[in-house]
């Protein structure tokens, strides 16, 4: 039983060959085109109808800016509670409305920021800024992604033919190409309502960022 096995083996190496495996990535790097900004604002009034108003009048305020892309605009009101001699004493009520204003035209997302933060809405008011790093739209990362792809195939049908095959000294051709997309990182940068108050919201510089696919190759020799 083992002459024949190890026969067999010879027969099917023979047959079919040998597989040669090896993993490659390719990258390119893009000047990211979006930038988003997430505008929180709070307010407190005597009565949860006054809320209501002031969060409505802001929400209106908002959308009526075209320059830029406005989401969001949910906002809601709750019982606002204080603690004296340790005791809870209701104190009137809280409300917020939050935004995402999304742009890619810097000028345009700079002048919004800068007049909203001036903005005054009313007492007991107060507005904060978290914005994100630039990001790459959605169309430039797919596009970037495409032609990552085509490139690693590319590469995988050169190499077979002119690198691989000439090593070992058989003819190799592909026979299975697996490829993972790494999608850039886009962290939250933080501004405090504190810096709203000399309208201080820098934008983050618009740095290039690296778009990556992973390929992982097998070859086929005989």
């Amino acid at each position: 039983m083992k002459k024949t096995f190890l026969a067999l083996s010879m027969v099917s190496s023979l047959l079919f060959g040998y597989e040669v495996s090896l993993n490659q990535t390719f990258s390119e790097k893009v000047i990211p085109n979006e930038i988003s900004f997430y505008i929180n604002v709070t307010t407190k009034a005597k009565t949860s109808k006054e809320v209501i108003s002031k969060l409505k009048k802001i929400d209106s305020y908002f959308n009526s800016h075209k320059e830029v892309e406005i989401r969001g605009g949910r906002y809601n009101s709750y019982p606002n509670y204080i603690y004296k001699n340790k005791k809870r004493t209701f104190d009137g009520y809280k409300g917020n409305i939050s935004f995402i204003v999304t742009s890619k035209k810097k000028k345009a997302i700079e002048f919004f920021i800068s007049k909203v933060t001036k903005q005054n809405f009313g007492k007991n008011t107060t507005l904060s800024v978290s914005s994100r790093d630039w990001k790459i739209d959605d169309k430039t990362k797919e596009e970037t992604f495409d032609k990552l792809r085509f490139k690693a195939i590319l590469w995988a049908k050169q190499y077979a033919k002119e690198v691989l095959s000439d090593k070992v000294d058989d003819k190799c051709k592909v026979s299975k190409i697996n490829l993972t997309s790494t999608r850039p990182y886009t962290p939250y940068l933080k501004n405090s309502a504190k810096n709203m108050s000399n309208n201080n919201v820098p934008l983050p510089k618009q740095t290039p960022k690296e778009i990556s696919i992973s390929a992982n190759y097998t070859f086929t020799c005989k």
